[in-house]
């Protein structure tokens, strides 16, 4: 930006005030008018450089999506073996209940029992839920059968109509 100053002065002359003035005025506005210039191109360049920085962020992103998805089978296949895993019993934490007619899950797992029927038959109450485990057949003596049910954490399972030999429940490997 350059300045065109009205008046110019040579060494050894008078100067006269006015003109003396109103240099300076020119100055002071050409000063202020570079100020809401700069201002001006600093809030342009501002929003520029945040603009610039957005899509390099954008495209850094997704160049890293890009990069990252390359292994998504691998990620998949992690997933699905740990997934599994945690579906699987886990025999170490076993907890043998012995007679319990009644047994809330404390966690996500599997109920087992070996049950001597009557001749009526014994049904499993889950949660209030009627399930018919069968009955013992006339003239053969005692009917057993071995139940399992999965039950997921606070389900109850009741058990009536039978005599229950043994009960265990075996919680699920994820709910460690």
């Amino acid at each position: 930006m350059s300045f065109t100053i009205p008046y110019t002065f040579k060494a050894g002359t008078k100067a006269l005030a006015q003109e003396v003035n109103e240099n300076f005025e020119y100055l002071k506005q050409a000063f202020e008018s570079s100020i809401e210039n700069i201002s001006e191109r600093i809030e342009e360049n501002s929003a520029s450089i945040t603009n610039d920085y957005k899509a390099y962020c954008d495209e850094k992103m997704q160049t890293k999506l890009d990069l990252n998805l390359s292994n998504t089978n691998e990620i998949c296949t992690d997933f699905k073996q740990t997934a599994i895993s945690w579906l699987m019993p886990d025999y170490d934490n076993l907890i043998q209940l012995g007679v319990i007619y009644s047994y809330s899950a404390p966690s996500n797992g599997i109920y087992y029992a070996h049950i001597a029927t009557t001749p009526t038959g014994a049904t499993a109450k889950i949660n209030n839920n009627t399930i018919y485990l069968g009955a013992k057949q006339s003239g053969i003596g005692t009917h057993h059968i071995l139940i399992s049910f999965a039950l997921a954490k606070g389900d109850t399972i009741e058990i009536a109509g039978g005599t229950i030999g043994a009960s265990e429940f075996i919680p699920l490997k994820g709910e460690e």
